[in-house]
């Protein structure tokens, strides 16, 4: 259990669902992040954000994970930490190759990754120049960017959740948020052609 010290607590869900075979049930345990009460609702706040280095024993960790079932971790990206300025062209090179590190040590631990694109809360940095999911210059933003991960993580990674949280959402900053997701899913399969 020594393993376990200087890490944040994770949440753990086991995901059922049944296959073809009516008789055969599939099994996914998934653990990431747990947000505290002591955090802000920030995706710069979430373990694992990259904003510092990883811990050094993050690698033994996820070899403890999986030798306990675990078969998927939630890895949530920062969007302003990613894309400081917005611009896909001026990414946070460190910030991008912490993320990789982390994607190749649970890959390589047997956890297969799951890329949570964003939070639905907009982040600070860019709330204080754009405002929230009403305005459609951020919702371009977005787009921009999960292009950016999808060409970036692309050989890392084959599954990526759009948004987190939606429930934090009310009505034009919900509806662009959703326009958002259909856009963001056709440039998936535009770029992921015979992949998806």
């Amino acid at each position: 259990m020594k393993v376990l010290e200087g890490f944040l607590s994770l949440g753990l869900l086991a995901v059922f669902w049944s296959s073809s075979n009516a008789e055969q049930q599939d099994f996914m345990l998934l653990a990431g992040p747990l947000k505290s009460s002591q955090t802000s609702s920030s995706d710069e706040d979430n373990t694992f954000n990259c904003g510092g280095p990883l811990p050094q024993q993050s690698r033994a960790y996820f070899l403890y994970l999986q030798s306990r079932g675990v078969t998927h971790f939630k890895v949530p990206l920062s969007w302003s930490l990613i894309l400081p300025s917005g611009d896909p062209n001026q990414p946070h090179e460190d910030t991008v190759k912490c993320y990789k590190t982390l994607v190749q040590q649970l890959t390589e631990s047997g956890i297969k990754p799951l890329l949570v694109l964003h939070r639905s809360a907009v982040p600070e940095l860019f709330r204080a120049r754009y405002g929230g999911w009403e305005n459609p210059l951020l919702v371009q933003m977005f787009e921009q960017y999960a292009g950016f991960v999808f060409n970036t993580f692309r050989d890392l990674v084959d599954t990526f959740i759009m948004f987190s949280h939606l429930h934090e959402l009310h009505e034009v900053q919900l509806q662009n948020a959703v326009q958002s997701h259909a856009n963001v899913y056709n440039v998936y399969h535009q770029m992921f052609k015979g992949k998806a």
